[in-house]
């Protein structure tokens, strides 16, 4: 079996995740700030100018181009295949949702980076690699038939409530962020204003929801055993709860280590898998529908 849907989930889009929660000038730019604050008369000519003036290398838009490129081609597919309505109105979020994220991104530049304006930014960019994934997932489902549920009503809604609190777990992960080092600009002159919580807090907060998830998605393993679930279905449960627990590890030695720039963006590519695996879940129970191991 192939987790191919994983990689439906790793577009443009996903490659933003990284620079929504860690945007560093590059080493020259650091400098050059440096240089600056011991210059007062040269500030004006230094200063960071507007996201996309001529000469400036914005790669957070030319992925974004590219994202949008790639999303008015599934829309076009989808529709000259004439397939059904539901899988056109998840290629059309596609899109729509750009268009959206590119507006929450034009409100963070001009609020200088916010904590929370960059949270919703990413926030956002979640739910779009989960749309993605999503659509992959019903693009594979055929267009006639109907659904048949086959799983008990009361462990439907256990499956609700740990969607809810894997909400709860990157919410809080974006406050943990926001209160933290890295605010998405080393500028001496216009310092970032951070979230005036104490990390330590927000932290073990986060790990406490985290530790409530990783026991939820256990808990629905054994649940759909009980139920003789299809073994796809078991199988990318388990990859879940594999992802989950490096999830955890990678914020312990975040936490333990001062939080390396390098390991918030690894955990924020980290919580994008998670996101990515919860529907590839169902394409499993329709493949073991169709007969397709």
């Amino acid at each position: 079996m192939e987790f191919s849907g994983l990689a439906a989930g790793i577009n443009p889009q996903c490659l933003q995740l990284a620079h929504a929660a860690v945007v560093q000038h590059p080493p020259e730019e650091r400098g050059r700030q440096h240089a600056v604050a011991h210059a007062p008369e040269q500030r004006a000519a230094h200063l960071p100018r507007p996201l996309g003036l001529r000469g400036q290398k914005v790669p957070h838009v030319h992925a974004q181009q590219i994202g949008v490129l790639q999303q008015n081609l599934a829309v076009l597919a989808v529709i000259r295949a004439g397939r059904r309505r539901e899988v056109k109105f998840y290629a059309w979020l596609m899109p729509a949702s750009t268009v959206v994220q590119a507006i929450i991104g034009g409100i963070t530049v001009r609020t200088g980076l916010l904590w929370w304006t960059v949270a919703v930014h990413l926030l956002v960019s979640m739910v779009m690699v989960w749309l993605a994934v999503l659509l992959y997932v019903k693009i594979g489902e055929p267009d006639s038939g109907t659904d048949e549920l086959v799983v008990p009503r009361p462990l439907r809604w256990f499956t609700a409530l740990t969607a809810v609190t894997l909400s709860a777990v990157l919410v809080t992960g974006t406050l943990v962020t926001g209160a933290g080092p890295h605010a998405g600009d080393k500028s001496a002159l216009q310092p970032v204003k951070r979230l005036q919580v104490e990390i330590t807090d927000l932290a073990h907060v986060h790990s406490s929801l985290l530790v409530a998830y990783l026991s939820f998605v256990i808990g629905l393993g054994f649940a759909l055993l009980a139920v003789r679930a299809p073994k796809p279905v078991l199988l990318r449960l388990a990859v879940l709860a594999g992802l989950v627990l490096a999830q955890g590890a990678v914020g312990a030695v975040q936490f333990y280590t001062g939080v390396p720039a390098v390991l918030v963006a690894i955990h924020v590519a980290g919580a994008a898998a998670c996101i990515d695996v919860p529907p590839l879940i169902r394409r499993g129970s329709v493949m073991a529908a169709m007969g397709v191991r």
